[in-house]
């Protein structure tokens, strides 16, 4: 253990190799997650977007997703989701339309890749890489000074 630990403390003296690789990990991680959820809602966005203006595309996700729409007994309203999967799309769509920001861990988007990230998952792997990177750093070392 010794041993180990002095070469983790030769080839990322500070820490940062580790804490960036670690960082960088978590940010694939919901990038991956992100990039999920848009595909999902990506062919509703353009019919969306199809409406002719932002405005009118606003009002079309109010028909298919809000009591509006089955107030008024709208042909889009969205009957076959759920109250809470309505609200969801209501949120990334409308976030989508007009440029802002997606809620991660949508559990619909994300269901056919198994979920949202589960917190204790994410760090687990991005723990994992950041090992990973340091061994491959100091196998490097040992390897560059003949110890083996």
């Amino acid at each position: 253990m010794d041993e180990e630990w002095h070469y983790r403390k030769i080839v990322d003296p500070d820490g940062k190799i580790y804490s960036l690789t670690y960082v960088e990990s978590l940010l694939r991680q919901y990038q991956c997650e992100e990039n999920t959820i848009r595909a999902y809602y990506a062919e509703a966005h353009q019919d969306n977007l199809s409406k002719g203006s932002i405005l009118a595309g606003r009002d079309y996700i109010s028909l298919k997703y809000t009591g509006l729409g089955l107030l008024l007994g709208s042909p889009y309203y969205r009957a076959d989701m759920s109250e809470a999967e309505r609200k969801m799309a209501f949120h990334q769509e409308t976030a989508l339309l007009l440029g802002g920001s997606i809620a991660l861990g949508d559990p619909y988007a994300l269901a056919s890749s198994g979920g949202p990230i589960n917190i204790k998952d994410a760090d687990r792997i991005a723990h994992h890489a950041a090992r990973d990177r340091i061994d491959e750093l100091i196998n490097e070392y040992k390897k560059a000074n003949g110890i083996v």
